[in-house]
């Protein structure tokens, strides 16, 4: 299993009601590397500040197509268009939050080149539209900052 910091594009998240919204799909080109099983860890940037929306764990990545029917629409009427669809199963669904994670940003590991190295900072927003593979440790303290929240 591995875990993936991922960039989400802030429209994407109801800033009024983030719980409103379930985190059981996402879209990216950059999935190919996904699996199931894996854990999706989406941030964003809105206001000057860096939020974690959530955590996904994925069941399976398909293309276009098969997600589009999975979720009972049309390819049309997909939200993201993207080569590669995470999906989560419905007893893996997570309500979206909006959890400032500077603090988090500055502890965790990602590895590059075959080692784990912090993210380089200062941080900036294009910094993280690549997705990052995460160290176990770095998933962990994403995890512990999800699961206080909901405390």
């Amino acid at each position: 299993m591995s875990s993936y910091l991922v960039y989400w594009k802030p429209k994407n998240v109801n800033w009024d009601d983030p719980s409103s919204k379930e985190i059981w799909h996402a879209a990216s080109n950059q999935f190919r590397k996904v699996h199931s099983g894996d854990r999706l860890y989406f941030i964003t940037y809105h206001r000057g500040a860096y939020f974690l929306i959530g955590r996904m764990i994925v069941h399976k990545v398909t293309g276009e197509l098969e997600a589009a029917k999975y979720l009972g629409c049309q390819p049309d009427e997909m939200t993201w268009h993207a080569d590669y669809h995470a999906l989560s199963t419905e007893s893996d669904v997570m309500p979206a939050a909006t959890i400032r994670c500077e603090d988090a940003l500055k502890k965790l590991l990602v590895i590059s080149g075959a080692k784990p190295q912090p993210i380089k900072q200062p941080f900036i927003p294009t910094g993280f539209q690549t997705m990052r593979l995460l160290t176990r440790g770095s998933a962990h303290l994403l995890d512990d900052l999800l699961a206080a929240t909901k405390a």
